[in-house]
């Protein structure tokens, strides 16, 4: 989660709400960023799924969010802030899973395998941009639903099918999966910041302004 010491930070606020991939990875620079610059405005943090961040940000509950793209609403700006490359993420007894160590692999490789789809909006990749994709190399994947991300992980662990998952995972001990490259083309995940249009809030104008001139480094966390 957000590191504690950016969550309450002096009078005057910003309340805010992001999908956990950004929770864990892309939020937490832009936010010590600025606390630094500004820590007489407090940030309270939250972790809700980009329709509930919609929800909320429409009935003024939050003031901005961190939401999984695409998303759009008449009533809000939204500007993507960080796009990341996915891998497939395959069991270790997978039949390609040493195969693709100096290489990436054409996805049609993949083509008897189950892709499994988180229900949430998460960090994995969306059911129609899979199918596109697919369809993209040659095949209509077989896909498998699952309630989230990490149920979906002890999925593929367990060789029931295989998952596209952030390159941000790659380097984090994954027992029992292997993360294989793809060739292009491969889905791509984008987070974006959400605001009401008609928000007229400084500290917020602030953030925003903030966010923009701030390279938000991806952190490393456990899948």
């Amino acid at each position: 989660m957000v590191d504690d010491h950016v969550q309450r930070l002096g009078s005057g606020s910003v309340e805010m709400a992001m999908i956990r991939h950004a929770a864990t990875r892309i939020a937490p620079a832009f936010i010590r960023r600025f606390a630094q610059i500004r820590p007489d405005i407090e940030m309270v943090v939250e972790e809700f799924s980009t329709s509930a961040q919609i929800e909320a940000l429409l009935s003024a509950e939050i003031d901005v969010g961190f939401v999984l793209l695409p998303a759009s609403h008449s009533a809000l700006t939204i500007e993507q802030i960080h796009s990341e490359r996915m891998m497939l993420a395959v069991s270790d007894g997978h039949p390609c899973a040493d195969s693709a160590l100096a290489f990436p692999l054409p996805l049609s490789a993949f083509a008897h395998d189950r892709f499994i789809v988180p229900h949430g909006q998460g960090s994995s990749a969306n059911h129609d941009e899979i199918i596109s994709i697919c369809r993209q190399a040659g095949f209509r994947p077989k896909t498998l639903e699952s309630c989230d991300d990490q149920t979906c992980m002890g999925l593929v662990r367990a060789g029931m099918g295989v998952l596209f998952a952030p390159v941000a995972t790659q380097p984090v001990s994954t027992e029992g999966i292997r993360l294989i490259e793809i060739e292009d083309p491969v889905p791509t995940l984008k987070i974006g910041l959400a605001w009401r249009k008609d928000d007229p809030s400084a500290s917020l104008r602030l953030f925003r302004d903030q966010t923009r001139q701030t390279d938000a480094p991806v952190e490393q966390a456990p899948i």
